[in-house]
């Protein structure tokens, strides 16, 4: 399998969850060391997909470079494949993944060393990695529908580790039920576009310009367009943290500091970022799409920078700088042009490497000053070199200076935004407040720690071990040369990505140069830059400003608060609804249920006109059908007057006895002795189980309640009657009693046709009923069993009136 590019592939998106297989044990073996053992999985991945960039490159350049695709089928019937796709945008995506998650499992070994579950986090960890892959590399609506949901199940793993803490249960809660309802939301979109182009492969639709035109005006052209796209944001909106949406993001961060680092900057928060660039050649330029991308994004944008500031928590500020720039990308994407689609892709990018890092950087403060209080940090600088240098250049990239990859985002995102429209100088502005504050926050993170007077921490500050800092080194050094080559990174990383999300060949020439050449995007950086200086000298200030606006104006509330109440409300609705339908009564459930089953079998017969003709009842009746007929209106007479459940049961019994005596006179002695085991069984089960409720006791019920039972019990009789009649009015089909009767010889091996269906045709089926019946038994022997509890009490306790008191009404009821 493995020795073709398909089976190699395969084997790259199998192999996280092989990792996760094999992480508790080696864990157990190496201890932390087993780190960089495992980290061997996704290097490995990024080698591969790597060796896939020279070709991606000249995706989309002429008809004879196509995406790259493979994969197997899965459900034939429903044109469903296990398939996967790479071109520029999957290739990123992967290589991002991948690279960092090699860090991130470093990173974890060294953050995590001597916990005891160390090895459950790895596979958890591995679980994701293993999603996330699939979610960027699937080519059918499917499988990516599959692996999306898997990263919020995994994530919810993640994110509820510490599942001994009350706040991080309720922050997986929170964002399993965020994330999921906007999966349900996405599967339908999914289902709606492959009904609509009759097709569930990325790869087809995207295949050419060509067909790229033809889809998206089929699609933009649909009646049903709104409504699809509206169902496919709810899907992005909810996995990317996009306003009213953000909150549970800020809530992740009491997941340990490798998944903030990991899930919450280069992976799972962008699966939406991903599903809007994948989906923009086909539902992208519509007026829908370039009015409500650009204002959620815009809106998110600056409210996640606004909260960032005032945050005093490391993680939390850049948790809110996440939501703000997942705004800023969704922004570009809705912005609708080619250098809009350039610079989010750049962006996307220089996010990655140095939000990554920072996060690492952050948890290293935490792991080793014992504190992440912005407030109660600083003077570490010499304590903590190396860790200061990373901070410091993923800084540099966040605020967009030089030579950094992240100057050359931000000078792309202000030449896609400038024009002389108002629509163009409101979202001009919005970028330069929203990157003026992530500026600010970048270098408090980098610098308050770090600068100034040495602050007192909980626990001895030193440097961390290689495992910790390797991480944000390597991803600062990438970001320095990806900015000082910026033409090899646009040739295999930007442009690629760029033609992908654009839908047509994108060629991307920005580089340091810009320094020396002013124009209007450097002069809006020079700005962008000043402000953000300003802002930062003055962060306490802000804070403390917005902080109180925020109290001001939401009062306590807030979209947080909101998630508890619908939570709250959903519970209490279901209680009143559990508290009407769930009464405790058997009989209560046992009445509706069966007078259900007869609307059921009465109402289609009556709607559809489909009431069986009368049968001839004049022909002959012999004298012993008639004796057993005579027995089944006896026994059931029986039952309807029994005094007690002893004689209710042997009546029952009764009929069904009569009942296999009928078959067997009709011809079907196999079905006669199985209805005999089946009754004799029953009887002997129902009065065991009643011994234990008085076999003697008397039916209390009133009459109205048993004339109710009985016309209940007679619809239900009537319907199945008619029912049968109905079917056995058609003509009969002989093809599965030829085919029975034929092959059960052959097939089976056997003459008795019964007990080859029931063995071999169906057994699993056979087996499924035995399971069923085996669990209800255990149930029924598990009730029969409870006894209640006596509570011995002493004659000088206090509480001994009331306890005796409980203990008196529990023997009255007995």
């Amino acid at each position: 399998m493995f020795g073709d590019a398909n089976g190699t592939m395969m084997f790259a998106m199998l192999l996280p969850f092989l990792a996760a297989l094999i992480a508790p044990k080696l864990t157990q073996i190496m201890g932390a060391k087993a780190a960089w053992v495992l980290a061997i999985a996704p290097a490995f991945i990024f080698l591969h997909i790597a060796g896939f960039l020279p070709q991606v490159a000249l995706i989309g350049t002429s008809p004879d470079h196509p995406p790259i695709t493979g994969g197997y089928l899965w459900i034939p019937e429903f044109f469903v494949s296990f398939s996967w796709f790479i071109d520029g945008l999957s290739a990123t995506f992967a290589l991002l993944i991948s690279g960092i998650g090699t860090f991130i499992i470093l990173y974890a070994g060294g953050y995590l060393g001597g916990h005891p579950q160390l090895g459950r986090f790895f596979s958890f960890l591995f679980l994701f990695m293993g999603a996330m892959l699939g979610v960027v590399l699937a080519d059918s609506f499917f499988t990516f529908f599959i692996y999306w949901e898997l990263t919020s199940i995994t994530s919810f793993l993640l994110i509820g580790f510490n599942h001994k803490s009350a706040a991080s249960r309720r922050s997986a809660i929170q964002a399993l039920v965020v994330t999921g309802g906007g999966g349900l939301a996405l599967m339908a979109g999914l289902i709606m576009l492959w009904l609509t182009t009759g097709s569930n492969s990325f790869s087809f639709m995207l295949s050419s310009e060509d067909s790229i035109a033809f889809y998206s005006e089929y699609l933009t052209q649909s009646p049903f367009y709104l409504v699809l796209l509206l169902l496919v944001l709810g899907g992005a909106f909810t996995k990317s943290a996009q306003f009213p949406f953000h909150f549970w993001l800020p809530n992740a961060m009491e997941a340990p500091t490798p998944v903030s680092a990991y899930l919450h900057s280069a992976t799972m928060v962008k699966a939406g970022v991903y599903l809007l660039m994948r989906l923009n050649p086909l539902l992208g330029g519509t007026t829908e799409w370039l009015t409500i991308l650009p204002i959620f994004g815009g809106a998110t944008l600056i409210i996640g920078t606004l909260l960032a500031v005032r945050q005093t928590d490391l993680k939390l500020m850049l948790a809110y700088t996440t939501v703000s720039s997942l705004g800023l990308l969704v922004m570009l994407i809705g912005f609708g042009t080619e250098k809009a689609i350039a610079a989010a892709v750049l962006y996307l990018v220089a996010h990655s490497l140095f939000k990554g890092a920072l996060f690492m950087v952050a948890g290293i403060i935490d792991h080793e000053a014992g504190t992440r209080d912005i407030t109660k940090l600083g003077g570490l600088r010499q304590a903590m070199p190396i860790t200061f240098g990373a901070a410091i250049i993923a800084a540099i990239s966040m605020g967009g200076l030089p030579p950094l990859f992240g100057f050359l985002a931000k000078e792309e995102i202000y030449y896609a935004l400038i024009g002389a429209d108002l629509w163009s100088i409101a979202f001009t502005i919005v970028a330069i407040i929203g990157n003026g504050l992530m500026f600010v926050i970048g270098f408090a993170v980098a610098l308050k720690p770090f600068l100034g007077e040495k602050i007192e921490t909980p626990k001895h500050a030193h440097e961390g071990p290689p495992l910790l800092w390797l991480g944000p080194v390597v991803l600062g050094a990438i970001a320095v040369l990806a900015g000082i080559f910026s033409w090899l990174t646009h040739f295999y990383i930007s442009n690629p990505t760029s033609t992908a999300v654009w839908g047509a060949i994108v060629e991307i020439d920005l580089s340091l140069a810009a320094l020396f050449h002013p124009s209007l995007p450097l002069l809006l950086s020079a700005i962008t830059v000043a402000f953000g200086v300003l802002a930062y000298r003055n962060i306490d200030r802000l804070r403390t400003a917005i902080d109180n606006f925020y109290n001001w104006f939401f009062g306590g509330w807030g979209p947080d608060k909101g998630f508890d109440q619908f939570i709250s409300g959903i519970v209490r609705l279901s209680f009143a609804i559990t508290s009407r339908i769930q009464t405790g009564r058997l009989e209560v459930y046992m009445t509706i249920t069966f007078a259900i089953v007869a609307l059921a079998l009465f109402i289609p017969m009556w709607v559809y006109d489909e009431f069986p003709a009368m049968p001839d009842f004049t022909g002959e009746v012999r004298f012993y059908e008639a004796a057993i007929m005579a027995i089944l209106v006896l026994g059931l007479l029986a039952v309807i007057y029994a005094q007690d459940r002893l004689t209710a049961i042997v009546s029952l019994g009764i009929q069904g006895f009569a009942v296999a005596v009928l078959f067997m006179l009709f011809g079907a002695p196999d079905l006669s002795f199985t209805q005999f085991m089946v009754e004799t069984l029953s009887v002997v089960i129902l009065a065991l189980v009643m011994t234990r409720l008085k076999l003697t006791a008397a039916d209390h019920r009133s009459w109205p309640q048993v004339i109710i039972d009985g016309v209940i019990a007679l619809a239900c009789g009537i319907g199945f009657m008619l029912y049968l009649m109905r079917v056995t009015q058609d003509k009969f089909d002989p093809y599965l009693s030829e085919f029975f009767s034929a092959y059960s010889k052959i097939i089976a091996n056997g003459t008795n046709v019964v007990n080859v269906i029931l063995v071999d045709f169906r057994g699993t089926d056979t087996w499924g009923e035995i399971a069923v019946v085996m669990v209800a038994g255990l149930a029924v022997l598990a009730l029969v069993r409870i006894r209640p509890h006596r509570t011995i009490v002493a004659d000088n306790d206090p509480d001994a009136p009331v306890q005796n008191d409980l203990v008196a009404k529990t023997e009255a009821s007995k």
